[in-house]
């Protein structure tokens, strides 16, 4: 008996272990006429903290345009590709965002070599949102990043450009060519149209940069009206014709060999008004640069400020909710837009490059 009984305790046993066993997949179910009970009301907490971490990622990794015409205005890729999504893969509320767009090391026009020219410089970007932090003045409107253009050398100005230093006045200073000073011509393309432009220093800026002893020594005139196929524009830069230019001083911004303008030049094509934020590099190179939304021009940016040099792509202020959030996107439309003159060939490529900060006292 005493066996049996032992036996029969351990079928017992058995079988409450593959009753337990059943009961953790299928709650509260039985094994003959015993009824078990089972607290299903039980938890354990879970706890995580997240790093703050600062991290975006792009979509697509590569834009490809093929058989571009010059002059032509492409907005969608190879892949039928309409722009870039940026989407806040960190942890932190992202309040500012911005973009910058690769250019060419030298002058390429008039080389005759497509290498020399660096995709990046045909790149514009447009949002079309209205959302809280974009704005306003970007939305529906085609910008270059920043789009770097180059002097025309002497030997190639053309023969219809009237800029000669002796009728030139710089500000406060007399003209060009009594402070032994120099005028530089160059043109803002966009696609089969161009504003001409001069930028003229004075004796002691020549060689150094874009300003002189008296801070207002140096100065850029942009033509009123675009160059294009079928009309010849401002051309002529001369003090008498002051109703076909305007004029803007130009600052040397800190001890970086580069001026900046007054922000927001409205550059008047002929379908459009657009305005960019020039900024030139007055020392024998003369490269001028029209941007938007660049961060690091002539690599002289602040990240932590917006300055005079550059604007935000999104600037949401301190408002959380204005921000990208973690996980949230940004689509930008994409385009390139190639001007005449450019040599038949694949260019260099280029790179677009997002740079955003997070502000860490947002998140509650």
């Amino acid at each position: 008996m005493s066996e049996n009984k032992h036996m029969k305790n351990k079928l017992v046993n058995t079988t409450l272990t593959a009753s337990i066993i059943l009961t953790a997949v299928i709650i509260g179910s039985t094994l003959g006429a015993a009824q078990i009970t089972v607290d299903t009301k039980k938890s354990t907490d879970i706890n995580v903290t997240v790093n703050q971490e600062v991290a975006l990622d792009v979509d697509p990794k590569t834009l490809s345009y093929s058989n571009v015409n010059v002059g032509e205005q492409v907005t969608t890729s190879d892949r039928d590709y309409r722009g870039i999504t940026v989407e806040n893969t960190g942890s932190e509320y992202i309040d500012k965002i911005w973009v910058n767009a690769s250019t060419p090391s030298q002058r390429p026009f008039g080389s005759g070599i497509p290498t020399r020219y660096d995709a990046g410089n045909f790149m514009q970007v447009k949002l079309n949102t209205t959302d809280a932090g974009v704005d306003g003045a970007i939305v529906d409107k085609y910008y270059f990043i920043n789009r770097q253009e180059f002097e025309v050398p002497e030997s190639s100005l053309p023969a219809y450009i009237v800029a000669p230093e002796d009728q030139v006045t710089l500000p406060n200073q007399g003209t060009v060519a009594s402070n032994s000073g120099d005028v530089k011509v160059g043109r803002f393309r966009r696609g089969n149209e161009e504003l001409w432009f001069i930028i003229a220093t004075a004796e002691d800026d020549s060689s150094d940069n874009c300003d002189g002893t008296t801070g207002e020594d140096s100065m850029l005139r942009i033509a009123n009206v675009s160059s294009t196929p079928s009309r010849l524009g401002t051309v002529d830069f001369t003090d008498d014709n002051n109703g076909g230019w305007k004029e803007y001083n130009i600052d040397e911004f800190g001890s970086t060999m580069y001026g900046i303008s007054e922000q927001s030049i409205p550059l008047e094509y002929s379908t459009e008004t657009l305005n960019y934020d020039i900024l030139t590099s007055c020392d024998n190179s003369m490269n001028t640069v029209r941007t938007k939304f660049a961060v690091d021009v002539f690599d002289t940016n602040d990240l932590t400020t917006s300055g005079s040099e550059t604007e935000f792509l999104v600037n949401a202020g301190t408002t959380p909710g204005n921000m990208l959030l973690p996980g949230s996107t940004l689509p930008i439309q994409t385009a390139v837009q190639v001007p005449t003159g450019v040599a038949a060939g694949e260019v260099t490529q280029g790179k677009l490059t997002l740079f955003a900060t997070a502000n860490v006292s947002a998140q509650k």
